[in-house]
């Protein structure tokens, strides 16, 4: 049993053509698609416990994760930022979840899949709870 109002899972994949980011956080799903020729940008960023993106950040505790920019086909073109996690996604995951976008943005690579979170387990509460 899985208690996944605790619970957060991010998921990005891409093809040839397009790319589906899938945001699943307090029972709350999002699903955002966008084509590959869209996509402008992709950078390596720190984020603190919150989600908010820290520059110029030298501070040991602020996380990792991915900022990747695309624009929207409105008639009136937008660009939209789009935070991988908001949660520290570890510097190795983070790192090479960017370099697998950006050979996909220069065409290096035909795909992109990734995906991050975090899962409480009910065994894994008793454990905190019990001091185990």
């Amino acid at each position: 049993y899985h208690c996944n109002n605790y619970g957060y899972h991010y998921t990005l994949s891409c093809d040839n053509v397009s790319c589906t980011y899938i945001s699943y956080h307090n029972q709350i799903k999002s699903i955002e698609q966008f084509n590959r020729s869209d996509i402008i940008d992709s950078d390596l960023i720190r984020v603190d416990n919150n989600g908010n993106i820290l520059h110029n950040s030298k501070n040991r505790y602020s996380g990792y994760s991915v900022l990747l920019t695309y624009q929207t086909n409105n008639k009136i073109v937008n660009t939209k930022a789009l935070l991988i996690s908001p949660k520290d996604m570890g510097r190795r995951l983070s790192k090479s979840s960017n370099n697998q976008i950006n050979r996909y943005i220069t065409g290096k690579a035909n795909q992109v899949k990734f995906s991050t979170g975090q899962s409480i387990t009910l065994i894994g509460l008793m454990f905190t709870f019990l001091g185990f």
